[in-house]
């Protein structure tokens, strides 16, 4: 529990986990949470991380003895404030903090976050449905009138900033959700475990699976781990697939344009605007293969790396197909690997 650095402890607090702190000490802290409480209120979000960060560092000077009320004042800020100050708050929490405290709030908190990020995810997808209905009744003509052409602009610019909305909220839900996730990870408690398994499990994560993975391996169980490598069949099977999906696109033959388009130049315009869409299509598909794979080797290095400061077995060598490997490499050091944490101390 305790953070790199900080070893300073008090012979006269009572530590964990009754923990009582001595008269000096108890004197420092509510003169110090008096004193900040204000900031608070502040409309200057760095103002606000900065008092946050000056709570957390009352503890430095009694480790042995986290104090509930530094750590009840952290959790308030989980849910209360703009993610970059929820974030900070996570991340402060699991930071030498009182671990019965830290550890209820970042699991209250990691389900508020967690049904944001749902919330936020499903109105994305009502708003792909909108869009694709949207340009499917919009097609204009092959000569549209200046009242279509003004009309449709006017749509469109009200559905990109729907859209870049939409994005920011996911953004900002996911950034707070992420926090939790990853301040969960430095709390090796079984519930902590379990609440993990359950966000990977529900798999809506608009940042990607770096966080909950990482958070997983950094408890490192026989069930994280499994979570972990399962997750390599399921982007082999979505590399194969836009693969093939590639491949098609790229053997398939363009069509002409359609009979209304009377003239060369206007035949000329239609066909090569296909061919234009046809070249980002196949750009994104690549693309997206080439960042399947990048994200395939990442997860790959951060399991040889745990495999290492672990006393474990080396891993498999790379491949793009890391399934397979994995998979017999955890088989075969499963008993080397914890089946559950236990109970964090004091909690």
């Amino acid at each position: 529990m305790l953070p790199s650095g900080w070893t300073e402890e008090c012979s006269v607090c009572v530590p964990l986990p009754e923990v009582e702190l001595c008269g000096s000490h108890a004197s420092e802290e509510a003169s110090k949470l008096s004193e900040l409480e204000g900031d608070f209120a502040s409309e200057d979000e760095g103002r606000r991380i900065e008092a946050l960060e000056a709570i957390a560092s009352l503890t430095r000077s009694h480790t042995n003895a986290p104090s509930r009320r530094v750590a009840q004042c952290l959790a308030r800020r989980l849910d209360e404030e703009t993610p970059a100050v929820r974030k900070r708050a996570a991340e402060l929490l699991a930071d030498g903090q009182h671990p019965a405290i830290a550890l209820d709030a970042l699991l209250s908190s990691l389900k508020s976050a967690q049904r944001e990020v749902e919330q936020v995810d499903r109105a994305f997808e009502a708003f792909r449905k909108k869009w694709a209905k949207l340009t499917k009744q919009k097609k204009l003509g092959a000569t549209p009138s200046m009242e279509e052409v003004k009309e449709s602009m006017k749509t469109l610019a009200a559905m990109g900033d729907e859209s870049q909305a939409l994005k920011e909220e996911m953004f900002d839900t996911g950034t707070a959700r992420d926090a939790m996730v990853t301040a969960l990870g430095k709390l090796r408690d079984e519930r902590a475990t379990k609440a993990l398994l359950d966000v990977h499990r529900k798999g809506v994560v608009p940042l990607g699976r770096v966080a909950i993975n990482e958070a997983l391996l950094e408890h490192g169980t026989r069930g994280t781990l499994k979570r972990i490598v399962g997750d390599f069949k399921d982007v082999e099977k979505a590399i194969s697939r836009q693969r093939k999906e590639l491949e098609k696109e790229r053997r398939a033959r363009l069509p002409k344009a359609p009979s209304n388009y009377k003239t060369e130049a206007a035949k000329r315009g239609w066909e090569q605007r296909v061919e234009a869409e046809r070249e980002q299509k196949l750009d994104s598909l690549a693309g997206g293969i080439e960042a399947k794979l990048a994200s395939l080797r990442a997860s790959h290095d951060r399991l040889l790396a745990f495999a290492l400061s672990h006393g474990l077995p080396d891993g498999p060598a790379w491949s793009e197909k890391p399934y397979l490997p994995w998979t017999r490499w955890l088989d075969a050091n499963a008993d080397a690997l914890p089946e559950s944490l236990g109970r964090l101390p004091g909690t």
